[in-house]
Formats: C-alpha cells, sequence, structure tokens
C-alpha cells in the first residue's frame, strides 16, 4: 500500500527517512529550496489538489505531522474512498470557533510579515525559542543542527504563503465531521506535548474510527524525538464499530473492511478466533476512545 507522508511547518520530507514501503514523501506546499507558487488561495482546494496529485484510485495510508497531519485528516473527510488510513502526528483539527479563527489568521499574518522584515534566520530563531519545541533542547547537537538546517531550507515567499493559505486560521473547523468519520484515525503525541495531547484526547472521544497513541518522554515532534519507528512499529489496536472485539493490526485494513461494511463484516456476527474482548465501557457505540502507550525505550 502507498504512504503518502506529509512533514509539518518548517520541515522537510527527509524527516521520513526509514519508513518502509511504498512512499511518497513530497514537500508540503510552500515549502522546499525552490517551492512552487501557490496556486489555490484556499484550504481546502490546497487539499483537493494534494488529493488529485498524490492519492491513487485505490487508495493509500496518509501520514502527516503537525501541519501535515492537519492536511492529512482533511484529506481523510474530504477523499474517503482514497485513504485507507490516517496517521496525525501532533495534529489537530482545527480552531472551533470563527473569532478563535480570525485571532489566529491576524497572528499568522503578522507572522508572514515578520519573515519578510526580519529575514528567515531570526524567524527560526524565534520559532525554535518556542516553548512547543522546549524538549528538542534536550536532543543531541547533531540532530538539533540537522532540524536548524532543514527549517532554513526554505524561501520566505514560500514560507509566509504557507502561513496565509494553510495555517491554523485559515483552516476550516474539521470538528463536526469527526463523528461521522469511517477512515480509522490515529493519532500520535508525545506524553510531553500535554496541548495536542489533550486535543487528541477529545477528537477521539467523539470519533468512532479513531485511536490514540501516547509516546512517553516525547514532546511535539515524536519523529524527531523518539524516531519514525516509534510511531510505526508499535500494533495499534483499532476499534471496530458495532463489535466488542479488537484485532492488533499496523495497517488498519481489517478496520477499514470493517467500517465500510458494517453489519456484513463477519467480525460483526461472531468473534474471530484471535480476538479479546475489550474492556468493559470500551465500546465503539459509546465513542471511548482506545489509548495506546507506547512503553519508554531508548532511541
Amino acid at each position: 500500500m502507498v504512504t503518502l507522508a506529509l512533514h509539518g511547518f518548517l520541515g522537510a520530507p527527509a524527516m521520513w527517512a526509514g519508513l518502509e514501503g511504498e512512499l511518497v514523501a513530497p514537500w508540503s506546499p510552500g515549502h522546499g529550496p525552490s517551492p512552487a507558487p501557490l496556486e489555490q488561495d484556499d484550504f481546502n482546494a490546497v487539499v483537493d489538489a494534494l488529493a488529485a496529485r498524490y492519492l491513487p484510485v485505490g487508495g493509500a495510508r496518509v501520514v502527516g505531522y503537525s501541519l501535515g497531519g492537519r492536511l492529512a485528516l482533511a484529506l481523510a473527510l474530504r477523499h474517503p474512498a482514497r485513504v485507507r488510513e490516517a496517521v496525525l502526528i501532533g495534529a489537530t483539527p482545527g480552531l472551533k470557533t470563527e473569532a478563535e479563527r480570525r485571532a489566529r489568521r491576524a497572528s499568522d499574518e503578522a507572522l508572514a510579515e515578520s519573515l519578510f522584515r526580519d529575514g528567515l534566520v531570526r524567524f527560526v530563531d524565534a520559532w525554535e525559542a518556542l516553548p512547543l519545541f522546549a524538549t528538542q533542547r534536550a536532543l543531541p547537537v547533531s540532530l538539533q543542527a540537522r532540524r536548524r538546517a532543514e527549517r532554513l531550507g526554505h524561501t520566505v515567499e514560500g514560507l509566509a504563503g504557507s502561513l496565509r493559505v494553510l495555517g491554523t486560521g485559515a483552516m476550516p473547523s474539521l470538528w463536526d465531521a469527526l463523528p461521522g468519520c469511517e477512515v480509522p484515525l490515529r493519532w500520535v503525541t508525545g506524553a510531553l506535548d500535554e496541548k495536542f495531547t489533550a486535543i487528541a484526547r477529545e477528537a477521539c472521544a467523539v470519533c468512532p474510527a479513531a485511536t490514540h497513541t501516547v509516546v512517553p518522554g516525547a514532546g511535539h515532534d515524536v519523529v524527531l524525538e523518539r524516531g519514525v519507528g516509534e510511531v510505526f512499529l508499535h500494533p495499534c489496536p483499532l476499534l471496530h464499530r458495532r463489535c466488542r472485539w479488537r484485532r492488533a493490526a499496523m495497517c488498519g485494513m481489517c478496520s477499514v473492511r470493517c467500517l465500510r461494511l458494517r453489519d456484513s463484516h463477519p467480525t460483526h456476527r461472531s468473534p474471530p478466533p484471535s480476538a479479546t474482548p475489550m474492556e468493559e465501557g470500551a465500546g465503539v457505540e459509546g465513542a471511548v476512545a482506545q489509548v495506546t502507550v507506547i512503553p519508554s525505550s531508548p532511541r
């Protein structure tokens, strides 16, 4: 199965090095040393363009971090027939009210203006000083230097366009669409990233198709801080709609069939031999999210 992997703001496709299988890892819109001008001035239009260019008719797994996670979620909700599973690392369904989005658009516009006024180096300095990335300061110097080089490998014009078109303020709220989502969603957050862990828990509580993996000892960028294997080499218990049973699955295919075929899926009529009953109160119909905690281990 094809995996479409989308990096975050100021990131690069190189963050997905180590992912196995058929991998498509493009520059996110507005990023890279020579980004193409954003042809769309609307968040959803960019999402639709990504789907048209990168999602095969047979479907793909979509993986995204931060900005890439927001794009991955929008792809799953707007193009469910072409997304088999979405893995959302440090992602949010957006801001809930127009007042919040308006304030964030103003903040993102100020950031875009600061890029032109102060230059990329000072912008990256301020970005790296944000509390959200405090845990990265404990990483090896070589790893910090590599990530800083990636952050400096963009253009002012491209990043400003990304902020204005794909910033959280420009993104429509996806909260209302979560309860009806039938694409398996796997949220992944670092335990030290309290803000996005709380967002993931709230999202999973209203989305029957969602699960949540918490990675101890990691902050916002789980892939940078713990390695890509910590996100993808652990089985994810995926829940079945109308079913009290679960299986450990890596790709989510069983859950996709269960969610799309519903009562016609054999596991709805009788549990598979390898299945174990879920804990009382953890049924999907009650919209209680399954949370997997990955044990701590050295990189």
